[in-house]
């Protein structure tokens, strides 16, 4: 995942960035669109940093496993 120009590989990291980043404007609990040939909706409660970056992650590659089978029908 990339803040910027800060690279992080680290999923903890990553989540604690991300907390981070949207606690200090919002709430504990965020949507979050990720659009591609189709768009998701994630609701990110913010409690668990790597739980998050997990769902996140898992967003994308049901985005990107849509793109493939829609490439194959």
């Amino acid at each position: 995942m990339r803040f910027d120009n800060q690279k992080m590989d680290n999923r903890a990291e990553a989540g604690d960035y991300l907390r981070k980043l949207i606690t200090y404007n919002r709430s504990e609990t965020v949507s979050l669109m990720i659009v591609g040939d189709n768009q998701y909706t994630v609701a990110l409660d913010l409690k668990s940093d790597v739980g998050t970056i997990q769902r996140i992650s898992n967003a994308i590659d049901q985005e990107q496993a849509d793109y493939y089978r829609k490439q194959l029908a």
